[in-house]
């Protein structure tokens, strides 16, 4: 079964057992409204990267409830 893209400007109800492609606008800065920023903020710092490398490399992350986001 190919896996099919469905496009939400709002995050689903139900994120258990999903994959989560967050797309974002070019920045040097994350924006306020984003869906867990603190994950990812947390895993930029981890991995000693700065805002402005999600421009070329997409970096992955696990919620709370195992959903990956990327």
């Amino acid at each position: 079964m190919l896996a099919q893209l469905t496009l939400s400007l709002t995050l689903p109800k139900n994120l258990v057992n999903q994959h989560l492609l967050v797309r974002l606008p070019k920045a040097k800065t994350l924006p306020h409204d984003m869906p867990d920023s603190d994950l990812l903020k947390t895993v930029l710092a981890r991995r000693n990267l700065k805002v402005d490398v999600l421009t070329n490399t997409p970096v992955p992350a696990n919620t709370a409830n195992s959903t990956l986001m990327a």
